[in-house]
């Protein structure tokens, strides 16, 4: 019965501290995706778009610069290598009058990509389009050059660098989020045994509690305000339990001193009656008084239980 007893104490805090800390690890698990998710998608978006932004920028000033070259194919070649240096700087640049290139920037020095692969990107409605190949973000855009049409070019910058720093982040990301994770989960275990360190003080008091100590009450030490309520309400239970154990002593007590006397009375009439020491008109009369006791004694009977019932009622 004692075992039984203990098994509640030992097994109810520990059973509902798990349950806490797997939904809150859990919360925390998906807010932790959640939050990789957004933060790799955003670096990417950023980078991408930072990259992008760049390579326009760079393709506005080529064709500032190239313009007044067009016709003269060394001239252009001239101008944009010096302007822009495109193998050393790890760039790519091409124009092109419809099919016919005029101009292309050979390998870079980096070895990067390869110019005679990068693919041919035509504009798109706009005037304007990107590509991200494998090793290269690719913007092209139109313009128009008098007596000559429309002109493509074609600027390129190499996005190994971002691939690298992203698959970084990706990875410290990986890395950090679980042993975080682990971390919080620890400190929200410690939080919680904690928390319910009171609820399983009373609950040792309540299983330690017995009748030979019924003004015992549960303790309310650094209980949380809910915990607390939940110990006064059993409290008050336990006040109400002691209330009854006190009257019923009381009602004990008052019975066995209302029943002691006539009991006594009657045992020794009807011994002397046994005993056959009474002539048959005595017997008579001892045996009518025995009587007359038994209807006094039922009485009593009658009067106490009508007043137990009556100082039980709230």
């Amino acid at each position: 019965g004692s075992r039984t007893m203990m098994m509640p104490r030992r097994i109810f805090p520990r059973s509902v501290t798990a349950r806490l800390v797997a939904s809150y690890s859990l919360l925390l698990l998906m807010l932790g995706g959640a939050f990789l998710g957004v933060t790799v998608v955003s670096f990417r978006y950023f980078t991408r778009q930072t990259l992008t932004d760049l390579v326009s920028m760079r393709n506005r000033e080529i064709w500032t610069v190239a313009q007044e070259a067009l016709g003269d194919p060394a001239k252009l070649s001239d101008l944009i290598e010096r302007r822009f240096s495109p193998e050393s700087q790890n760039r790519f640049i091409r124009l092109r009058v419809g099919e016919k290139v005029i101009y292309q920037s050979g390998d870079p020095a980096a070895g990067t990509f390869r110019a005679s692969e990068v693919p041919w990107l035509n504009p798109g409605e706009g005037g304007a389009s990107t590509r991200l190949t494998e090793n290269l973000l690719l913007y092209s855009r139109s313009y128009y050059a008098p007596g000559m049409g429309t002109i493509s070019l074609a600027t390129g910058q190499p996005y190994h660098l971002a691939r690298a720093v992203e698959r970084r982040l990706l990875e410290s990301l990986a890395i950090g989020l679980p042993l975080l994770l682990l971390v919080a989960a620890l400190a929200g275990f410690l939080l919680m045994r904690r928390a319910l360190m009171p609820l399983e003080v009373m609950i040792k008091a309540a299983d330690d509690y017995t009748f030979n100590d019924p003004r015992r009450r549960l303790p309310m030490v650094h209980a949380e305000p809910r915990i607390a309520a939940l110990g006064m309400a059993l409290n008050r239970i336990l006040e109400r339990l002691d209330g009854a154990c006190s009257h019923v002593s009381r009602f004990s007590a008052d019975a066995a001193h209302e029943l002691c006397t006539p009991l006594a009375i009657i045992r020794g009439e009807l011994e002397q009656v046994t005993a056959g020491r009474l002539a048959p008109d005595e017997a008579a009369r001892t045996l009518a008084g025995a009587l007359e006791e038994m209807n006094r004694l039922g009485a009593t009977v009658d009067k106490l239980i009508a007043l137990s019932r009556l100082e039980g009622l709230p």
